[in-house]
């Protein structure tokens, strides 16, 4: 999408609807493959430093 880019995981993972059910409506998705920032939006850096911990803990919290 013009004017967009993206935080993209790996879409067999929970990490998409994991974010959508602790942040609900905050982020724009794309499935569940990523998360969608119009390029001129102030970003929410908390919520995104959650999320990438949740990311790069994937793998290690599902097992």
């Amino acid at each position: 999408m013009p004017g967009y880019f993206g935080l993209y995981v790996n879409c067999s993972t929970t990490v998409i609807n994991d974010a959508k059910h602790i942040y609900g409506d905050k982020f724009q998705c794309d499935g569940n493959r990523g998360l969608m920032f119009k390029s001129d939006d102030q970003l929410p850096e908390k919520e995104i430093r959650h999320i990438i911990d949740i990311i790069l803990c994937y793998h290690i919290n599902k097992m």
